[in-house]
C-alpha cells in the first residue's frame, strides 16, 4: 500500500484501514522532505522491523 517507512499504525497492526493511510503518507512525505527518513524501521535480534516501527511511531507522537 505504501512505501514502509510510510506504514500507518492500521497498516502495521494488519487492521482495517481507510483514506486516513494517505494523510498519514502525506504527512510523513512533509517531514522527510529534507531528503532524511522519519521513521526508519529494522529488526533487532529480539523484535521484527514491524515492532521497531510502531516503537519508533511511539516514540515521536507518544500515545496514539
Amino acid at each position: 500500500i505504501q512505501m514502509q517507512q510510510y506504514w500507518c499504525p492500521e497498516v502495521i497492526l494488519g487492521t482495517k484501514w481507510g483514506t486516513s493511510v494517505d494523510c498519514w503518507s502525506v504527512v510523513c512525505g512533509m517531514f522527510t522532505n529534507n531528503g532524511s527518513e522519519l521513521i526508519d524501521p529494522t529488526p533487532g535480534p529480539r523484535n521484527s522491523k514491524d515492532d521497531d516501527h510502531i516503537t519508533q511511531i511511539i516514540e515521536l507522537l507518544k500515545e496514539f
